[in-house]
Formats: structure tokens, sequence, C-alpha cells
């Protein structure tokens, strides 16, 4: 996926970007 692999951008949620990354 196109997931940042790094911080979570400001303005989405943490939790959906960890769910992105896996």
């Amino acid at each position: 996926m196109s997931a940042p692999a790094g911080p979570p951008e400001p303005g989405l949620q943490p939790e959906r970007t960890l769910l992105a990354w896996r």
C-alpha cells in the first residue's frame, strides 16, 4: 500500500495509519 512507513501524517488517525502499514 502507499502508506508512509514513518510518523503518521497530521490529519490522519494514528490507528488508521497503523492498520495501513499491515
